[in-house]
């Protein structure tokens, strides 16, 4: 897959690229790629470049405090996604709720990490607990928090 994606990329076929190498960061597949990985790395890599060819913008908070939740909020995404390849339900729904918890920032202004984060309740639902991903869903939507989308 890593040399498909290569070869997309010589040929400026980056969204090809970019379907190509999903394949191995999707949780929902028996190809993944976790956190830990001998592979990881250059996965990681793979994916910031096509990004950057893409143009996919990243937003830039003023002030470290909001760079450093940021990528807090990636390091948490990146456990997460180990946690559930390893069928570590319990403990994702702890580290998510946790982290939902501490934030408190619009979480809108995140991009791609509010998906992540609603993951939550997915896991809950894995748990057979519906009432409870019920619950954690209707925290993350409450307009009237801080931590809405």
């Amino acid at each position: 897959i890593f040399k498909l994606t290569r070869c997309y990329l010589a040929l400026s076929d980056f969204e090809k690229a970019q379907i190509t190498l999903q394949e191995l960061y999707s949780t929902s597949s028996e190809a993944a790629i976790v956190w830990g990985h001998s592979l990881f790395n250059e996965l990681a890599n793979l994916h910031s470049e096509i990004e950057a060819k893409l143009g996919v913008e990243r937003i830039t908070f003023p002030g470290t405090e909001i760079a450093t939740l940021e990528r807090s909020l990636k390091s948490v995404q990146l456990c997460n996604t180990s946690m559930i390849c390893h069928e570590e339900h319990e403990a994702a729904v702890q580290l998510i709720s946790k982290t939902l918890a501490s934030v408190c920032i619009n979480v809108q202004k995140l991009g791609k990490t509010s998906k992540d984060l609603l993951s939550l309740t997915e896991r809950y639902i894995y748990l057979d607990q519906p009432n409870v991903a019920l619950s954690a869903l209707e925290q993350v939507w409450d307009l009237k928090k801080d931590l809405s989308i």
